[in-house]
């Protein structure tokens, strides 16, 4: 769905395009935008097929919501939810004899709109991940570790999957990775390849010792794991933890 999704898109735009350059001669008019603007019915008998297509695959229903799944800080519902997608899904697109993610890290500003009760549409999948991000695998170093923990607590959280800990006094404490204590050592993280090369001023990520782009984007193994839920007839339902506490 989600591969057919974007090449109408595409298909759409070329449209457009060829329409609009069928004429080699170039015209300007200065037009006022309003209410008074008419449409051009011809253009637009042309394109609503296209249209219609489009409609129809992004309202395909994926998965049904049973509650309304926020944002928020310092974890979240829907942030616990996506990064817990993220890591399965990275999990399953490891390559063979690639060491798997340990646990996973994204931003919460990554996640654009709630999950709101009821049907989840593809279109709302768009909305949700509008970006073209796609997973990766980062090996942090010991060095990165601590400085991943040192930007959780400046920045307030942010979402987490396979991992806990305690903020208490400005400092993360009782940090856990797949329920054992944090070791001095390296350990690989699913993420994006936009968090990997250090937006959203996470650094800590080029102290690395290794990387592997897995060629997928979020938005696509975001939609693959709720249309798997889906045709189980099993509802989305997000976490019921707290991966973040914080103490004074």
């Amino acid at each position: 769905i989600y591969y057919l999704a974007t090449m109408m898109r595409y298909l759409i735009f070329g449209l457009f395009l060829l329409f609009s350059c069928a004429d080699s001669t170039v015209h300007y008019d200065l037009v006022e935008m309003d209410h008074t603007i008419n449409t051009d019915s011809a253009a637009n008998s042309r394109i609503q097929p296209y249209r219609d297509s489009l409609d129809a695959i992004m309202g395909q229903i994926l998965v049904y919501s049973s509650a309304p799944i926020p944002r928020g800080r310092p974890d979240s519902p829907l942030g616990s939810l996506i990064a817990d997608v993220i890591l399965e899904e990275a999990k399953r697109e490891t390559p063979s004899g690639q060491a798997r993610p340990e646990f996973c890290m994204l931003n919460i500003g990554g996640l654009r709109i709630d999950m709101p009760k009821g049907d989840i549409a593809l279109d709302r999948v768009f909305e949700l991940m509008p970006f073209e991000n796609e997973l990766c695998l980062v090996h942090l170093t010991p060095e990165g570790m601590k400085a991943m923990l040192t930007y959780l607590v400046s920045i307030g959280g942010q979402p987490i999957s396979g991992m806990t800990m305690l903020v208490k006094d400005s400092t993360a404490t009782m940090v856990q990775i797949n329920k054992l204590p944090l070791e001095p050592r390296g350990y690989w993280v699913a993420t994006s390849d936009y968090l990997a090369d250090g937006g959203d001023k996470m650094d800590f990520f080029k102290l690395n010792d290794g990387r592997v782009d897995l060629k997928l984007k979020f938005r696509d193994a975001i939609i693959r794991n709720f249309q798997a839920l889906g045709s189980q007839n099993r509802p989305l339902t997000a976490p019921i933890d707290h991966r973040i506490i914080v103490t004074k």
